[in-house]
């Protein structure tokens, strides 16, 4: 351990210890094992308490965004529409994400859906965070109507041993999304 000083018009104010143990430190080294759940298990009770810390969520972000394409044909416009929510720790790290993506073509002059549209579900982990799999999916609406609504809801959770066994948290982000042959779009994300 190396002591830090906290110096104030020259006078030592305390005495504060810097170990070589932060939990930066502990993420890097967990990330560069071959096997991450045997290293966690190889850290002290103080160790691991710093990773759980480190690796659960303080915040989620909303992703949210849509891109639109002309089609070849003079009133008919593709779009793109994703959404999703990611968790994030105290410093600000992804540690998980999950998000769906809806491609749809609509006629601009009839207002309706040409075709059917693409639903898709995307997830991410870092590091100890594993995803389970989808709690739910569904959709509604497509070729020839006004609205199409689709909706997912995932598991994710933070496990610190094999098997599943000392899983210290989870997780269920979901998302539903709308798209209108108008062209307005809506989502909605939670956990």
């Amino acid at each position: 351990m190396i002591a830090a000083f906290t110096i104030s018009s020259g006078t030592a104010l305390a005495e504060e210890p810097i170990t070589e143990d932060s939990a930066s430190d502990l993420l890097a080294q967990l990330e560069r094992a071959d096997d991450p759940r045997q290293a966690f298990g190889n850290l002290n009770d103080a160790q691991q308490a710093q990773v759980i810390e480190a690796l659960t969520p303080v915040s989620t972000e909303v992703i949210d965004y849509t891109t639109v394409q002309a089609s070849q044909s003079s009133n008919q416009v593709c779009s793109t529409h994703w959404a999703g929510i990611n968790a994030k720790n105290l410093a600000g790290v992804i540690l998980w994400e999950y998000e769906t993506k809806t491609v749809w073509c609509r006629d601009t002059e009839e207002e309706l859906f040409t075709r059917d549209p693409i639903f898709t579900q995307y997830e991410d982990t870092h590091l100890l965070w594993e995803f389970v799999g989808h709690v739910s999916i569904d959709e509604d609406g497509g070729e020839g109507d006004t609205m199409h609504w689709d909706f997912a809801n995932g598991h994710f959770r933070l496990c610190i041993s094999p098997g599943g066994i000392g899983c210290a948290v989870h997780e269920y982000p979901w998302v539903s999304k709308r798209q209108y042959a108008s062209g307005i779009i809506w989502d909605d994300v939670g956990t």
